[in-house]
């Protein structure tokens, strides 16, 4: 053949060595004209080397309208996450409103937004977090709930961070009076 279809596959990696693999990246020419300068060779047990030279061609279909290709394109990298949590790519987590009040033997649901390192801010669900109060005599608030419960008069920090992957966290200060 004259011109081919390539598409390689290979297997995209995280840092974390305990969860390495977690997707591929897929890398598709859907015109490839091929220099005519490879030989190909099989083994018995199924492996091939066989380098190729080639020159990508200039290809457009009704489907690339919908990705907003007007013209012609030369090749498509895609990239599948497969195998990650939701809390992978975060830079930190934040209180919505930031530090706030509460009066004595009133409460607050805390609002915990994701910070992500690209993209856009959105807001988890609170039994996906752990809370704690650093001053407990102060205020309280629910291990999994986020309610901020008001004791006595004074300030208290609320820590939060994801449960079972701690090293994602934030802090808001709630004043009771």
């Amino acid at each position: 053949p004259k011109v081919v279809k390539v598409v390689m596959e290979t297997q995209l990696n995280s840092a974390d060595a305990t969860t390495n693999k977690i997707g591929m990246v897929q890398i598709i020419i859907p015109r490839l004209q091929l220099s005519g300068a490879f030989t190909i060779s099989m083994t018995a047990d199924g492996i091939a080397n066989t380098p190729l030279t080639g020159t990508a061609l200039a290809y457009s279909d009704s489907t690339s309208a919908g990705c907003g290709i007007t013209s012609g394109y030369y090749a498509r990298i895609i990239e599948v996450i497969d195998n990650t949590n939701w809390y992978d790519n975060l830079l930190g987590l934040a209180a919505e409103g930031g530090d706030f009040e509460v009066p004595i033997g009133g409460a607050e649901t805390m609002v915990i937004y994701a910070i992500p390192n690209t993209g856009v801010a959105f807001k988890v669900p609170n039994n996906y977090l752990s809370f704690t109060s650093g001053s407990p005599t102060v205020a309280t608030v629910g291990a999994n709930t986020g309610i901020v419960t008001g004791l006595a008069a004074g300030t208290s920090k609320i820590s939060f961070s994801i449960t079972g992957h701690t090293a994602t966290k934030g802090e808001a200060y709630a004043t009771v009076s």
